[in-house]
This record gives structure tokens, sequence and C-alpha cells, in this order.
């Protein structure tokens, strides 16, 4: 009888690993990332010597997707991109400097970020959204009490790809340099995948505190990086458009100081994504009932306070033609273009580019 139990309960657990492997097989039919993630790292991967057509064609991978920058891309094909790097024995490294040309061709979000953004600790809560841009390949969580960021890869196959998590790992590090004015040196660096035989250039990105093999992605920073002054990218085009986004926050239709800050936080928290009343209260320093009572004394409701602010910002971002429509959903913390053109034809009764294509003829 126990023989039989045994064989019972064998027979159950391969049956749930085998679901749990379907399972994932599915997830990652259906999983997709951005092109621009894949053409930074074959940019870099170029470098070495490889040819681009044959990684093209080896990953299938179609290059007239790479148009546009935000094309998605099957999450299998990046995966089979990152194989053949494997293979080739390329630089093991190509994944840090994938990661910094990422963050450089984030320059027009980074831009537009410091009209909002004064201090590190108003950045902090965009991470999350802002790698959004690897599509479904995984997300980052931050802990404010305890300055650390957190890469969490979504599917199995993707934990053991070092490429990816040098991207996504450096991609942190460099964006955090590009917006605060002194450089910024993690306390120590966490990674999943096994020890390289030379960590030379991870020291040089996270400092000499590293540990692998560890059960999470993780980098530690000093608590009072929360305080540091961060950049403010100014040019001729920027004093235009810090002007247009000062009248968004002070239009017409609002001249009350209060409903102004709080417009202003709102803005500023928007690309973080998941704002709410709770939120926007917390950081106000109020208790939600507070924040509905005095919106509803100068005659708002936080929902209609949200749609303005997020309506008028598209105005901006749409006919400044600097970002693209994914870049703009996600500064106005939509989790995906789909979401942000299905409100925006609700507000106007135009899809986003069609409302730019107008803008300009």
């Amino acid at each position: 009888m126990m023989q039989a139990l045994a064989k019972e309960i064998d027979f159950s657990c391969n049956r749930n690993s085998l679901a749990a492997e379907q399972f994932e097989s599915i997830r990652l039919e259906k999983s997709y990332v951005y092109s621009k993630l894949v053409f930074d790292l074959i940019q870099v991967a170029q470098t070495t010597g490889i040819s681009r057509h044959s990684l093209l064609k080896n990953a299938s991978l179609d290059k007239t997707a790479f148009s546009n920058p935000y094309h998605e891309v099957p999450l299998s094909s990046f995966l089979k991109l990152i194989d053949l790097l494997e293979e080739n024995n390329l630089d093991p490294d190509i994944g840090l400097w994938a990661g910094k040309t990422f963050v450089l061709g984030l320059h027009e979000i980074r831009r537009h970020l410091s009209n909002v953004c004064d201090l590190f600790h108003e950045y902090i809560s965009i991470a999350p959204n802002l790698v959004r841009l690897f599509g479904d390949a995984g997300r980052i969580e931050v802990c404010k009490k305890t300055a650390v960021i957190e890469w969490n890869p979504t599917l199995s196959e993707v934990n053991g790809a070092r490429y990816l998590t040098d991207m996504a790992m450096s991609s942190i590090i460099h964006f955090i340099d590009s917006v605060c004015l002194a450089p910024v040196r993690p306390l120590k660096a966490e990674f999943t995948y096994s020890s390289p035989v030379n960590t030379a250039f991870l020291e040089s990105v996270f400092g000499d505190n590293l540990r692998f093999g560890a059960s999470r992605n993780r980098i530690y920073f000093d608590r009072s990086i929360a305080f540091r002054s961060t950049v403010k990218i100014i040019d001729a085009s920027q004093e235009q458009h810090l002007s247009t986004f000062k009248q968004v926050l002070r239009s017409p239709k609002v001249n009350d100081p209060f409903l102004l800050t709080v417009k202003k936080v709102v803005a500023r928290s928007l690309p973080g994504g998941n704002v709410n009343i709770d939120k926007i209260a917390s950081q106000l320093c109020i208790s939600r009932r507070t924040l509905q009572r005095r919106l509803s004394a100068s005659s708002y409701q936080f929902i209609e306070l949200l749609r303005e602010v997020r309506e008028e910002l598209a105005d901006v971002y749409l006919r400044e033609n600097k970002l693209t429509i994914t870049e703009i959903a996600l500064m106005l913390g939509y989790s995906n273009q789909a979401a942000f053109s299905s409100a925006f034809k609700v507000w106007t009764n135009s899809t986003p580019t069609e409302y730019r294509n107008n803008s300009f003829n």
C-alpha cells in the first residue's frame, strides 16, 4: 500500500511539474521585449566583430522591426539571440555596455523628467515604470526604506541569462548616475548567476562588494541617496517646454495654490505608475479624507484632476514631438501604449498618432 501511495505521489509531482513547464512555455510564447532592447544589445555585440545580419537571421529577427524602437519582439527570439552571443564566446560584459547604451537612448525621457523631479527620491519611484521599456523580460521593485532596488526576471528561462541581468542592473546604475549631480556608488550588489572569471568591469560599475549565486538580483544604496540633488537638463527647446509645462500646471481652470500643488505632485508621480488618491495624499502628508474634502471644496474629484493633468501633459508631449507614443504612455503612468491610446481617444475622439499628425498639418 505504501509503495502504491509513493507511486501516486511521484506521478502527481511529475504531472504538476509538466503542467508548470507547459505554463511557462505558454507564457514565453506570449511574452515580448521592445525592439530597442534588442537593437542596443546587437549594437554593442557588433563592436566585437560579429555580423549583425547573421545575428538577426539566426535569431529569427526581422530587421524592419527596428525602424520602430517599441516594436514588440517575441521574448523567445530575444533569448535565442542571447544564446547565440554566449555560443560565440563574446565578451561576457556586453550586457553592462548595452545597459549604458539603453540609458543613453532615453535622453528625451530624462529631459522631460527633469521638469518635475528635484531630488532623487522623486526619481526612485519611476524606476519600476522605466523598466517597462524592457517589455515582459522582467520587473523592478524598489524598497525606499532600505534603499534596495531589485531586478526580477518574469520567466525562469531569463533568470540565468547574464546578458539580460547585466543590462537591467547596469541600466539602473547608469540611470541613477545620469540624474544625480554627484556620482553614486552602490554599497553592495547581488547577482543570481555564478561568479565570472573576471569581475573587473562589474566592479567598475557596481563597486567591489559583489555577491554571486544569490537568490535575487539586488543593488543596495546608502539611504542618503534619496536626498541627492538631481540634474536639470535645459536647452533652447527645453526652455520652451518648461514654460509650457508650467502653463499646464497653472491652467485657467486652476487658480487655487493647493490645487496647483496637487497637480504638481500628480505630474511628478505619473511616470512611476499606479497613481491613486492614497499615494498622492501620502506625498502631501495629509489624510485621504482631507485631500478629498479640499478637492471637493474646489469642485474637483481626484479622478477628474488626474485625468486633467494627463490630458494636458499628453497635449504638450504630442505637440513637442520628441517622445514616442510608448514613451508618452509611460510618462503618463499607463502600463502600455494601448491603455494610453484608449484613454486618449475618449478625451479627444482621435488616436495619439492622429492628434500628433494633425498638430503639424
